[in-house]
């Protein structure tokens, strides 16, 4: 009575303080290590589930990018014990600062399977990076399925929420869904925002289920600049609004470039129930 609650400081997932302060909290954890130095030649490895949790935590916690840097994957991981995967990459509401990956992700031609992400409780960090900035290679992602029941999402992909100037080839989705109920739905990407570097998409694929309101694409929701080649789509598509086997828009302006980019779909093909 009339004193001031305890606060439990513990870590930066189950402190207190952000009930309480609003702004940026800390991180206390200590920064994941990995085999390998992160150059071409001899790359950190991502070899178990634990690893790619920490990629997701330095990147997320511990603000690192790992620009320049190289990862490898180096077996097939099984996601199905986390029931709520949060996204590689993070965007801090409060002070504007954004923390996505820009390295090398190479699957070498390995899995993930059985991820499964929503918006509750991870917010807009949904899909296996959040927004991304660098190149992921040789990567495919098996019976995974991403989803916003609340509608609350505007920007929803298995591989990434959004992309601007990435590099995405030789990956793909088996036995994918994705579910929202607002726009820019895409099976890999979302969004692709405008920038000086084209997004690449090459060599990519996607079976399964998309749905979605507008803008909904059966490999990107929105384009806004992309060169996307080598291509398919197989399976259901469903939307009310701007739907595409391959990509569902392009928008006439770019929210990030004062200048229009061009969007080019090459050899590609979709075979989709509509």
């Amino acid at each position: 009575e009339n004193k001031l609650p305890v606060l439990n400081m513990g870590t930066r997932e189950t402190s207190d303080l952000q009930y309480y302060i609003i702004g940026y909290i800390p991180s206390y954890d200590v920064e994941y290590k990995f085999e390998g130095e992160g150059t071409e030649q001899n790359p950190y490895i991502i070899s178990s589930l634990d690893d790619l949790k920490g990629l997701r935590d330095n990147v997320n916690r511990e603000r690192k990018t790992y620009e320049g840097k190289f990862f490898k994957q180096t077996a097939d991981i099984d996601m199905s014990a986390i029931d709520d995967w949060e996204s590689i990459g993070n965007y801090n509401n409060y002070s504007g600062e954004s923390y996505f990956f820009k390295g090398t992700y190479d699957g070498d031609n390995h899995k993930i399977s059985n991820m499964q992400s929503s918006y509750y409780p991870n917010g807009e960090n949904i899909g296996l990076f959040r927004d991304l900035e660098g190149t992921v290679k040789n990567l495919t992602l098996e019976n995974c399925k991403v989803e916003d029941s609340y509608g609350n999402v505007e920007k929803i992909g298995i591989l990434a929420r959004c992309a601007k100037g990435a590099t995405i080839t030789n990956c793909h989705v088996i036995s994918g869904e994705v579910n929202s109920y607002d726009r820019n739905t895409g099976g890999l990407i979302g969004y692709i925002y405008a920038y000086e570097n084209d997004t690449v998409i090459k060599n990519c694929s996607f079976e399964g289920e998309v749905n979605g309101n507008e803008n909904v694409g059966g490999i990107v929701g929105t384009s806004e600049g992309a060169e996307i080649s080598e291509c398919y789509f197989k399976g259901n598509l469903t939307g009310n609004s701007y739907i595409g086997g391959i990509l569902g828009y392009v928008p006439e302006n770019s929210d990030t470039l004062n200048t229009s980019k061009k969007t080019t779909i090459k050899d590609c093909y979709t075979k989709a129930a509509l």
